[in-house]
């Protein structure tokens, strides 16, 4: 943890000012990087006996799961939409039951369970960058 003000306070405009700018790909990869990150604190906690803590940073991270489901678009993909809707939801489920049961190992069930999803939405980032750049006519792809 920062001990200096001046630095925390940089710190959190900076990470401010990277959501205000960030398309709608890189939010999401913000939001799995807080999740990942509350969830390696959670642990931290646990290992700490830090009960207060420790349920701090599960609600976030259940929060951030939350919002991760209300971004599923079924428009796009519904198949792939209800997977990660029950992966979320699932994630939610067990992470509860870590904070009631302070079990480390159901977290790192959970980012097991994540990290491939994080990883692959990671490596889809310069296709998505190459589409937002193609020129469209009348809201389709000038190249479809």
């Amino acid at each position: 943890m920062m001990a200096n003000p001046k630095l925390q306070q940089y710190s959190k405009v900076n990470a401010q000012t990277g959501i205000v700018d960030a398309d709608p790909h890189r939010l999401i990869q913000l939001l799995y990087h807080g999740l990942l990150e509350n969830l390696a604190k959670a642990k931290g906690m646990i290992d700490r006996k830090d009960i207060e803590g420790k349920n701090k940073h599960i609600v976030k991270a259940c929060d951030i799961l939350n919002a991760l489901r209300t971004c599923l678009d079924p428009k796009h993909n519904k198949e792939l939409v209800d997977s990660l809707d029950s992966l979320y939801d699932y994630c939610i489920r067990q992470l509860l039951m870590a904070n009631l049961k302070n079990d480390n190992a159901i977290i790192d069930e959970v980012v097991g369970l994540i990290l491939p999803v994080k990883t692959a939405w990671d490596e889809i980032r310069d296709q998505v960058v190459q589409q937002e750049k193609q020129p469209t006519y009348n809201g389709t792809s000038a190249t479809a």
